[in-house]
């Protein structure tokens, strides 16, 4: 993020935990971000440390998706918010219903240009979805390799590549990707 992130990008980060990477986004940026958390224990510290930051920013406080098949999706939620995750690892607490909310239903989403997804699992929603968010040219991840299967993982670079995108860069399981046009 700190190496790429520049007042090109408009970013909407999924998994804003405390806010470490949405204040260097906005401030890498200088533009407005959009940060959805499921976390409802550790918004009101996102939120603080966004307005502590001052840092310009709407907070999502719930699941940020780009097409929506239920109201809520099931969340396995752990005493440590890095490990909450859509799949059920050793380290979860409780099962938990959190709100979806379309991408499509925020003001000037399509503006946003970078998407950065620091969500354990839900990056196969948004990479396996890429052809419904065309104005993303910009995609950093995390691939969770303990959550995703190789054929879920092949798929997801399948569609990289059927999209357009290239890998710039990476770090052990961290990816940036770069819509070719």
């Amino acid at each position: 993020i700190e190496k790429y992130i520049s007042t090109k990008n408009k970013c909407i980060i999924i998994g804003g935990g405390i806010g470490f990477i949405p204040c260097l986004s906005y401030h890498k940026s200088k533009n407005k971000i959009i940060v959805s958390e499921i976390d409802e224990t550790i918004t009101p510290l996102l939120n603080s440390n966004l307005k502590n930051n001052k840092c310009d920013f709407l907070v999502i406080e719930g699941n940020l998706i780009i097409k929506k098949d239920n109201d809520y999706e099931d969340f396995y939620m752990s005493k440590n918010f890095i490990a909450n995750s859509k799949f059920a690892l050793k380290s979860f607490v409780e099962k938990k219903k959190i709100k979806n909310y379309l991408l499509k239903d925020l003001h000037n989403y399509q503006n946003y240009n970078t998407l950065i997804i620091d969500g354990e699992g839900i990056e196969e929603h948004f990479l396996n979805n890429l052809n419904l968010i065309s104005y993303i040219k910009y995609l950093f991840f995390e691939l969770h390799e303990e959550l995703l299967d190789n054929e879920k993982i092949k798929k997801i670079f399948s569609n990289l590549r059927k999209n357009n995108f290239i890998m710039k860069d990476n770090c052990f399981n961290s990816f940036y990707f770069k819509k070719n046009e």
